[in-house]
């Protein structure tokens, strides 16, 4: 990007603050998305349990509370109630784990590759940017390898003029 200065003259500098912000609005989104998630992991409509009455204007659950309504309604009312809430059920499982799968599988590497790439803008290693597993920390399930062209990728856009991202060796194999 280029700036311009005081005596009219351009120079060019480095774009790290708006990677900055990129990783800020990539954590901002995987917060909302697991929100989203909770709700609909709670979320039970007590409307889809019940059912109306138009006599008294309100919602009910059990048959103490009809006793003017006849059985035969009663009952239609309360499996059309069922049936509503296992459809309610299984769409609000299949849209938590959309939604699950794109934080995870779709945002998580994105926003590691963002990481990475504005740590090595800043001069830092790999190796101070994620520590190595060490003991019991071995046992528990290895990390997803890094996609290293988004990393250098990023770090050409938002590093500073002619900066190719990370050297080779700290950053994996070249492709």
């Amino acid at each position: 990007m280029l700036m311009k200065l005081e005596n009219g003259t351009y120079v060019q500098c480095d774009q790290r603050e708006q990677l900055r912000v990129k990783i800020k609005a990539m954590a901002a989104e995987q917060r909302i998305i697991r929100q989203e998630e909770n709700k609909l992991r709670t979320k039970v409509n007590p409307r889809m349990l019940s059912w109306y009455t138009g006599d008294t204007g309100k919602y009910v659950t059990g048959p103490a509370e009809l006793n003017d309504v006849d059985a035969a309604k009663l009952k239609k009312r309360a499996d059309r109630a069922a049936r509503r809430h296992e459809s309610y059920k299984q769409v609000s499982l299949r849209m938590r784990m959309a939604l699950r799968s794109h934080r995870v599988d779709d945002l998580r590497p994105m926003a590691r590759s963002a990481h990475l790439a504005y740590g090595f803008i800043k001069g830092r290693t790999l190796e101070q940017m994620e520590q190595p597993r060490t003991g019991a920390s071995l046992a528990r399930k290895p990390y997803k390898p890094v996609d290293w062209d988004e990393v250098r990728r990023l770090c050409a856009k938002f590093g500073p003029a002619g900066y190719n991202g990370p050297p080779q060796e700290a950053a994996g194999p070249a492709t």
